[in-house]
């Protein structure tokens, strides 16, 4: 009887141990950075790292317990990633495929958060969508303020590269197309809508005469360049209705109908 009991209290003994170090590796795990944590997760497979000197069902605990925390921040490092490359795309795209030094930074983290997640296949595809948008904003740039003629040339020439490109091509073709695509939208929508601002903010201060030569490059029919913005119109005319005076209404809408000329 008493061999049973001191075998029993022995079990219990061992049984409470290896609940306490199952604990402690859960305690642990969260400390871990995720490079540390996959790290462990590889050991632990072994009987090794925090697994060392178990076996059976306590390694398993063990590996059950890194896994667990592995998988719990997993979700949160893949948003992460889904938002920096929203974000990166779109500063490229609107950079004209220029990368800002905070722009890089995202780059860089996200290249980092897929080698947390060991998914290098993953973070060289990244890599090369970052290139080929930075292409895209090359060819942009040639064309921003070129004839549709030139404009369609390029687009053209680009969906041929598309349609002969080989299919194990790392820097995709197709990606580039679809980023320039953005890019031209872009543009052709702020043209649309304020085109003096637009020149003027990628061009710099131009005269009205570049204002309107560009404009004629561009396309724009002669019925619709502008030489004002939509600001300065919308100033103009709020300070006409605000004049009281009819000879101060006269000299505003003067200076309003001589800036559109």
């Amino acid at each position: 009887m008493l061999l049973v009991c001191w075998r029993r209290q022995l079990t219990e003994k061992k049984r409470d141990e290896n609940i306490a170090l199952v604990d402690s590796v859960k305690t642990a795990a969260v400390r871990l950075d995720l490079p540390q944590l996959i790290d462990e997760i590889e050991l632990a497979e072994q009987g090794k790292g925090l697994a060392e000197g178990t076996e059976g069902a306590v390694r398993s605990s063990i590996l059950s317990a890194l896994e667990s925390e592995f998988n719990s921040r997993k979700p949160q490092v893949e948003a992460q990633i889904t938002s920096n490359i929203e974000r990166i795309q779109d500063s490229i795209t609107r950079g004209n495929g220029a990368i800002t030094e905070k722009t890089q930074g995202l780059v860089n983290e996200t290249e980092g958060l897929y080698r947390q997640l060991e998914q290098n296949v993953e973070a060289t595809v990244f890599k090369n969508t970052v290139k080929a948008t930075v292409r895209a904003g090359e060819i942009f740039s040639n064309i921003q303020f070129a004839s549709p003629i030139a404009n369609k040339e390029a687009v053209d020439a680009l969906a041929t590269e598309v349609d002969s490109q080989a299919i194990d091509a790392p820097v995709r073709a197709s990606i580039t197309q679809a980023a320039l695509n953005d890019m031209l939208k872009l543009r052709d929508a702020e043209m649309k809508n304020d085109p003096v601002r637009y020149l003027s903010r990628e061009k710099g201060e131009l005269s009205i005469n570049e204002v309107m030569a560009l404009q004629r490059t561009m396309g724009v029919a002669e019925v619709d360049i502008r030489v004002t913005d939509n600001a300065t119109i919308l100033h103009l005319g709020t300070n006409t209705i605000r004049q009281k005076p009819t000879m101060q209404k006269h000299r505003c809408l003067k200076t309003l109908l001589d800036s559109l000329v």
